[in-house]
Parts: structure tokens; C-alpha cells; sequence
């Protein structure tokens, strides 16, 4: 059990699979790291940023950002 929240940048490597890329300790520091990775096919910064409760294991909410900053999709799993 950790003692906080993880937020990850995962990225979609081809039309069937993807991996977490990164992990931080707010959302704020894996939108500023986002322009580092890019989805199968889109331009750098198109990502998700998810967001794990304490256990680390459940993606508890996410974010599909897109190359210009925007938010694409949010949705909410577990909260």
C-alpha cells in the first residue's frame, strides 16, 4: 500500500495494447511531462494520464489528452 496517489502517462504502442510510460505524484507534473510521449499514430502530447488509488493497482479516473493540451475524454471509474 502506498502512502499516495500515482498519476501515470499511458500511451496506446498499436491499435491493440498500451503500457504506462511514466509515473508522478500529481496530474499537473504528467501533463508537463506529456509532450515527451505520443498514441500509436497521433502527434506528441496525445495521451492519457491516469490516475491509481493508494494501492497503486485501480485506475480510479483518466484523461484522454490531446496534442494541443485539450481533453479529449475524462472519465471517472471510481470516484
Amino acid at each position: 500500500m502506498l502512502d499516495f496517489e500515482l498519476y501515470s502517462i499511458y500511451t496506446e504502442d498499436d491499435e491493440y495494447s498500451g503500457k504506462n510510460k511514466e509515473y508522478f505524484h500529481s496530474y499537473d507534473d504528467a501533463y508537463a511531462a506529456r509532450m515527451n510521449y505520443a498514441n500509436w499514430y497521433r502527434p506528441k502530447g496525445d495521451v492519457w494520464i491516469r490516475h491509481y488509488d493508494k494501492t497503486g493497482c485501480h485506475c480510479i479516473e483518466e484523461w484522454h489528452i490531446d496534442y494541443d493540451g485539450g481533453i479529449i475524454r475524462y472519465y471517472p471509474w471510481g470516484k
